[in-house]
């Protein structure tokens, strides 16, 4: 038989050993919770999408406007893909009018290649205005034409006006 003592130290030993196994209950409770509330937060995340998809393929069965359907696309593929811009736009091989001169032999389209902008998202339609030689095109053409805001503010020095902004 075990002495008072030793029954006092298993007692203390299964006192611990229970504590321990509730703090790890409860920690495996709080861990679960927080999982299931991630899981519910990606369940309504995809919803949400789901029904942005929904209407968007609800907004072109339903336009007969291709340009505007072609609009709602690229804004649709700029929001879920997060770009900066979306272009619908062909390349096309600059061509010239003929000239009485020209002989059959000779081809006429030039080694210059452009690209037309059928259709941008809403933050770039300043592109759809006209063709773009592809062998000039820089990042210049998406600085929404600084530099012909530039001329226009140049005064008759050709010095830029300098315009004061409130801060």
């Amino acid at each position: 038989m075990l002495n008072h003592n030793q029954q006092l130290v298993q007692k203390e030993n299964r006192k611990k050993a229970n504590e321990q196994f509730e703090a790890a209950k409860s920690l495996k409770k709080s861990q679960d919770d927080q999982n299931n509330q991630i899981l519910l937060s990606k369940k309504n995340n995809n919803d949400s999408i789901v029904s942005k998809r929904d209407k968007f393929f609800d907004s072109i069965e339903s336009n007969e406007n291709i340009q505007e359907s072609l609009t709602n696309m690229c804004n649709h593929l700029q929001e879920f893909t997060q770009a900066t811009g979306v272009y619908v736009v062909s390349l096309t091989q600059k061509s010239r009018k003929a000239k009485e001169t020209d002989k059959i032999e000779e081809v006429l389209t030039t080694d210059l290649k452009t690209l037309k902008f059928y259709a941008t998202n809403d933050n770039h339609k300043f592109l759809l205005k006209k063709e773009h030689d592809i062998n000039t095109l820089t990042g210049s053409l998406f600085e929404k034409k600084a530099t012909e805001e530039q001329a226009d503010d140049a005064g008759e020095d050709g010095e830029a006006k300098t315009t004061k902004k409130l801060i």
